[in-house]
């Protein structure tokens, strides 16, 4: 035959390079590299049933370059880059927080083991119906809206305790108006009229 183009060349219809661990007895472990319809595909099974192709794929690649694993992809890194219509990358800050950069440079979101801290506006779609925020908590815990500055990040806002079903609006970092769980309002200041 002629010379292959690489170290190891298979050449047959739907060829398969296969390894097998015999330590197990009749429980034998196998992955089979696969190339099936101009897929190709590792598999993991426990049985060296050769003849049948499908079934047991641990990853499959398109021929178009689409890749699609059965189980999770686990980086050791502290970058994952997509550079297609763009460019973007996940980056493992070293602190346990996940930064995402659209732009390549500038941080869009920080996400740490309890906190998301967005560098921009939160959009919601214009189109399709409703919209809104949507903050839950525990029956006894408070949710709350704030709005701050580089001075002070808790300059006013709005809160509500799912305890005593009471709803606090809050400006110059004061209560400015409570609402009651029957809805009676209180304003700590002038109601003013013009």
């Amino acid at each position: 035959t002629s010379s292959p183009n690489g170290l190891l060349e298979l050449t047959a219809d739907n060829p398969q390079l296969v390894f097998t661990d015999t330590n197990e007895g009749t429980d034998k472990k196998t992955f089979r590299f696969i190339n099936i319809d101009e897929e190709f595909r590792l598999t993991a099974r426990t049985d060296n049933n050769v003849a049948n192709a499908d079934g047991g794929d641990v990853l499959k690649i398109t021929r178009s370059g689409n890749a699609t694993f059965a189980g999770d992809i686990n980086v050791n890194g502290e970058d994952i880059n997509f550079s297609t219509n763009g460019f973007a990358d996940i980056n493992n800050t070293g602190t346990g927080a996940i930064r995402l950069r659209p732009s390549g440079t500038t941080t869009a979101l920080t996400i740490s083991s309890s906190d998301a801290t967005f560098n921009g506006n939160i959009i919601t779609s214009s189109s399709g119906g409703n919209k809104g925020i949507k903050v839950i908590t525990a029956t006894d815990a408070e949710g709350f809206l704030v709005f701050g500055d580089s001075d002070d990040n808790s300059m006013g806002g709005m809160a509500y305790n799912n305890a005593t079903d009471t709803l606090d609006i809050d400006c110059n970092n004061a209560v400015a108006l409570s609402f009651d769980s029957s809805r009676n309002a209180t304003f700590a200041g002038n109601i003013i009229t013009s």
